[in-house]
């Protein structure tokens, strides 16, 4: 939005103007993709014109990308020693670019009752200068309050279930990245918070662990080769359970809450990128706000213009001077809506004061393919302007040239329930285990 005085454009703007603050509006017609060729002299037909590229998501390219996380992930598991007799979980960082993997690996001699639910997954990030840790975790819709919407695995001793997952989707930003930063400390969390209480100790305040109460991620099984007989299972049938005393730990010593990982520290690889150059243009294009979207026609993303030259500029904008581009769960896709041909008149061209800033939205609908942002899942956006009208022959001197944005803006598309959410993948650490099976 414009600072300061309200220029007078704006009543021309009016339409962008007014989905300031992202309410949802109707679905519109998107405009089609611009061909890329000489147009043909027979017809094309409306599915192939607005058809974008999109990017292949197979279930065999799937079970690829998952063989090949599994066979990393055996070398570097495989390597390390157990912490301990329980369940552990490994994060292996791929840097800002690749998913990461999260893998929740059973070394014990028993088994285990797991809740394979990738929804239950977070990351605490303690950022550099900050002193609380920002919680990174999957909106409420996608996460498990308890275990009715959870699918119970059993992981034998010597298993472990795995899952690919985006780490900026976990700890979304819209466009500056504030979390994810050279020198971040990350600690993955599987499962539900443990509880913890506090209480007064001959003068002094301590925190415990009190009993904990369902629900728990993981609950271990009788230890391989140790099966009770059967005169045992009966009596412990019928025997009442005992009363677990105030602070104390689960009466079942397997029970747990939640798996935690080791602590990783982000390199200097999610350091923000360089800022693209623009020249000595005196305007500055950025993409201020992105959007956290359940559905694609919500899906807003604004425009920032400033002028941060010391002299008012001019610059006749409108929005099919805009080129965006978009890296996602479809591929990439180039949006771009239709050119307008109308000759600008002196109101069509806008005025920034120096250091001014205006914002303008962008419904992506409206300007992309259909089927751009048709998949949930996390989208990279980029954008430029071209301004190729000086309104020299209206005695004006305004800004020509391309722009491109600063930064990146992102778009998070929510899975609308946990049942889209991808899934685990169980396999051996065997080194010369068979491929992984779901």
């Amino acid at each position: 939005m414009a600072s300061g005085k309200r220029p007078p454009f704006l009543g021309i703007f009016g339409l962008l103007l007014t989905a300031c603050g992202h309410p949802a509006l109707p679905a519109e017609t998107p405009a089609p993709e611009p061909p890329t060729e000489a147009p043909s002299k027979e017809p094309a037909k409306p599915a192939e014109v607005q058809k974008p590229h999109v990017l292949e998501r197979s279930e065999a390219r799937e079970r690829r990308l998952n063989q090949e996380a599994i066979d990393a992930s055996k070398v570097q598991i495989n390597a390390q020693a157990p912490t301990a007799d329980a369940l552990e979980l490994f994060i292996i960082e791929q840097g800002p670019s690749e998913p990461w993997v999260a893998v929740v690996a059973n070394r014990t001699s028993r088994s285990y009752q797991v809740e394979a639910n990738p929804g239950l997954l977070s990351l605490r990030v303690q950022v550099p200068g900050k002193k609380e840790p920002f919680v990174c975790a999957p909106p409420k819709s996608e996460r498990p309050s308890d275990t009715s919407s959870t699918q119970q695995v059993d992981l034998q001793s010597g298993e472990a279930l795995l899952y690919r997952f985006d780490v900026r989707w976990l700890c979304f930003r819209e466009a500056t990245e504030s979390v994810l930063v050279p020198g971040s400390l990350v600690e993955a969390h599987f499962g539900w918070p443990t509880l913890k209480k506090t209480r007064w100790t001959k003068g002094k305040r301590e925190e415990y662990t009190p009993e904990q109460k369902a629900p728990f991620v993981a609950q271990g099984s009788t230890a391989v080769g140790e099966a009770a007989p059967p005169e045992a299972q009966a009596a412990a049938a019928k025997a009442k359970p005992k009363k677990a005393p105030t602070g104390a730990a689960p009466v079942d010593p397997t029970a747990m809450k939640e798996v935690l990982s080791a602590q990783l520290a982000l390199s200097q690889a999610y350091a923000e990128p360089a800022i693209p150059d623009n020249g000595q243009a005196p305007l500055e294009l950025s993409l201020p706000h992105g959007s956290d979207a359940t559905d694609a026609a919500q899906v807003v993303v604004d425009i920032g213009l400033k002028n941060r030259s010391g002299a008012a500029q001019k610059l006749f904008f409108r929005r099919e001077l805009l080129t965006f581009n978009v890296l996602g769960e479809n591929g990439r896709v180039r949006c771009q809506p239709e050119p307008d041909d109308r000759a600008p008149d002196r109101n069509a061209f806008m005025t920034l004061a120096p250091g001014q800033f205006m914002s303008v939205p962008n419904r992506m609908v409206e300007l992309c393919p259909t089927g751009a942002f048709s998949a949930p899942g996390l989208y990279r956006v980029t954008a430029s302007l071209t301004a190729t009208d000086s309104g020299k022959e209206l005695g004006l001197n305004a800004f020509t040239g391309t722009l491109n944005a600063v930064n990146t803006a992102w778009v998070r598309l929510r899975r609308k329930s946990t049942d889209e959410a991808r899934t685990m993948v169980k396999f051996s650490l065997n080194a010369s285990a068979p491929a992984a099976r779901d």
